[in-house]
């Protein structure tokens, strides 16, 4: 390569220029978190399908089109400014012969509007640097399965490569009108193929036919997506999620729905799961969005599944006032006679009764009597029609109970003696923590077997046992019961006076 040597000095000042351009690129980066790197071309065809290969003959490419480099991509940055000191000499060289004879034109890979340098990385950081806006290049077209238009990073590729994918294998495209599916999220839109993967599998038990891919994608967009998309839209929850889809929170609570379910052994509803999430993540949002699945399957007839133990349940119609119903089993002989108390209650609310069996250690889950009192549980719950759970957890009785109270509306206990009538002991007992602890409601059921005829609230004008008030005025109305209240009250001195009467006592109808 021959070239001038007066101008060789300019053209290395003009190279550390560049360098320090580099290198104050790089800081602003760090601190705004722009990227800054030049695209791998291997990187990129492992994440997508390649389709085809077509060459061209040499043509003028943009300098701005060309995004990445086969083999060097970590010696330039995005606008290709030099990052590696060691190429100064060779630059200024180039940029000298570029300027008095030219040289032959680079050469490219070509994946849809975006070119990666094959050879030639130098000569077109050095025409950059001059300010040309054109460079001569044999190209090497490269037909992949997406439209590789504005490539960003390597992130955003994959999803489009996953996106491309998802609509091939489905069909989903035919929708693109009515919902894009977008997710933020690498891996979401296999998640997306999985869930119609499944609902497929549900569609044919239901219809007892072959049912394809296309067609459960078409009956997943119209039975269980796009209602939620709709009703997302509706309500502006994206608002509180500047930076997610409606696809992010389609699959967010789904997960969160599978891990409830799994951790619990309950068949926790999706609705259920949006709340928890809800108070966990403390966002506006995710309540909404409790209240949109609630929306969504209020006054449905939700369909029979089938549950990990091989049983059949079926949620519970809307209109009444549980949904799901608590009932701890220690399989003793009396605790039976309970469990028949507490399935006519569950019959009476067409409620799903969530059975538990508290162990003292978590070895003991699967121990032979535990397994019997799970099977002659789901045989009776089975034998009335009554839709049914259970599950096996270790620990402490109270704890347990709490703990999963959370998951019902109704907590039902065997009432078979009372707390001792010191204080210490009545706050440190069993029964008397669950009372004071539980986020529901409890329906203590004497030993003996009764008929519900006849119920008894002891009221005391407080927050709980105004919902307690509400909850017996509910079943004296729905089950025909007779309610008797006996207001208590702290201290003996109002009540010594005849004229006093109680306060904060709400009317029972019905």
């Amino acid at each position: 390569m021959k070239f001038n040597n007066a101008t060789y000095p300019a053209a290395l000042d003009d190279f550390h220029q560049a360098r320090r351009k580099a290198k104050l690129q790089s800081l602003i980066a760090g601190v705004s978190g722009k990227r800054q790197e030049l695209l791998s071309y291997k990187e990129i065809v492992e994440k997508v399908d390649l389709l085809g290969v077509k060459k061209h003959s040499i043509k003028e490419i943009p300098l701005e089109s060309i995004k990445g480099s086969v083999g060097r991509y970590q010696d330039f940055n995005q606008n290709f400014l030099p990052l590696i000191g060691s190429s100064a000499q060779r630059w200024a060289k180039i940029k000298v012969a570029m300027e008095q004879e030219g040289l032959p034109p680079i050469e490219v890979y070509q994946l849809g509007s975006v070119y990666f340098v094959i050879d030639g990385n130098h000569r077109v950081s050095v025409a950059r640097e001059m300010g040309l806006a054109v460079i001569e290049a044999y190209v090497t077209e490269i037909h992949v399965n997406i439209a590789i238009d504005q490539v960003r990073d390597i992130p955003s590729l994959v999803l489009q490569s996953e996106r491309a994918a998802l609509f091939e294998k489905t069909g989903l495209d035919q929708y693109a009108d009515k919902s894009d599916f977008r997710v933020s999220e690498l891996g979401a839109y296999k998640q997306l193929f999985e869930h119609i993967h499944v609902h497929q599998f549900y569609l044919g038990l239901e219809t007892q036919q072959d049912i394809s891919i296309h067609q459960a994608a078409a009956s997943w967009v119209r039975n269980v997506y796009l209602p939620v998309h709709e009703s997302i839209q509706q309500l502006g929850i994206l608002r509180d999620f500047p930076n997610r889809t409606v696809a992010d929170l389609y699959l967010w609570v789904k997960k969160h729905q599978a891990e409830l379910t799994d951790a619990l052994n309950w068949n926790i509803g999706i609705e259920q799961a949006a709340h928890d999430l809800s108070e966990k993540s403390n966002r506006k949002g995710l309540f909404n969005l409790s209240k949109l699945w609630n929306s969504l399957i209020g006054g449905r007839q939700r369909k029979t599944h089938k549950m990990k133990n091989g049983s059949a349940t079926q949620s519970p119609s809307s209109g009444r006032l549980c949904d799901a119903i608590l009932v701890c089993l220690t399989g003793r002989e009396n605790n039976w006679e309970f469990l028949d108390q507490a399935i006519l209650v569950a019959q009476r609310e067409n409620a799903v009764l969530r059975g538990l069996h508290v162990v003292p250690q978590e070895k003991d889950e699967q121990s032979p009597r535990s397994v019997a009192i799970a099977e002659r549980f789901q045989t009776r719950c089975r034998e009335k029609n009554v839709s049914a759970e259970f599950a096996v957890s270790h620990g402490k009785i109270a704890e347990n109970i709490i703990e999963r109270a959370t998951w019902v509306d109704l907590v039902m206990m065997q009432f078979i003696h009372t707390p001792s009538v010191q204080p210490n002991q009545r706050l440190q007992s069993g029964i008397g923590t669950i009372i004071q602890n539980s986020p529901r409601p409890i329906f203590l059921v004497p030993a003996l077997p009764m008929d519900f005829n006849r119920a008894l609230l002891a009221y005391d004008g407080s927050a709980k046992a105004t919902e307690a008030l509400y909850l017996s005025s509910y079943i004296n109305k729905s089950w025909g019961t007779r309610l008797f209240v006996v207001f208590v009250e702290e201290g003996l001195q109002n009540r010594r006076n005849p004229a006093y009467k109680p306060k904060n006592i709400l009317p029972i109808t019905g």
